[in-house]
């Protein structure tokens, strides 16, 4: 799959420790995290947004929202008693790292939320679609490409 590029995407990303990962994401089941396998689930799109400080109030500035990543949770193929959590975002440099959603949510102006149902499109026969996760990598990675050269943010978190 690798050699003939059927994967969906794949990137570099950058944990909280400044180590480099290659993310190989293959359909909607299936990712590779530095030659380790996962089952995987999204769950939360990451949100970002402009926050200002105002008399020390920070106030978010609405309409200026964007989705920044992805969060979910994967199962090592190899182990299945091993459970992450997963964030794959862009990088927020220069703002403060994180290796959770709680310490992700502690930055001015980042949630994390559900798909809303109202998103979607009307398809070529005029039926209403919903968009699947997938259909965001675009707005997250800035490339349609299968291969995404703009370096990543990631976090995880082992379950205990």
């Amino acid at each position: 799959m690798d050699k003939d590029k059927s994967y969906q995407k794949r990137f570099t990303a950058k944990d909280k420790m400044g180590n480099l990962h290659t993310v190989t994401i293959y359909d909607d089941e299936y990712m590779k995290i530095d030659n380790v396998f996962y089952a995987y689930k999204f769950r939360n799109l990451m949100h970002y947004g402009l926050t200002l400080n105002v008399m020390g109030d920070i106030k978010s500035v609405n309409g200026y929202e964007k989705v920044w990543g992805l969060q979910g949770y994967a199962t090592s193929v190899n182990n299945p008693d091993t459970t992450i959590s997963f964030i794959f975002c862009k990088d927020m440099y220069p703002l403060k790292s994180f290796s959770s959603m709680y310490e992700a949510n502690q930055i001015n102006g980042v949630y994390f939320a559900g798909r809303n149902p109202d998103d979607g499109y009307v398809d070529d026969f005029g039926y209403w679609r919903s968009y699947e996760w997938t259909d965001y990598f675009e707005r997250i990675f800035n490339t349609r490409n299968k291969d995404v050269k703009m370096r990543m943010y990631m976090a995880m978190q082992v379950a205990k």
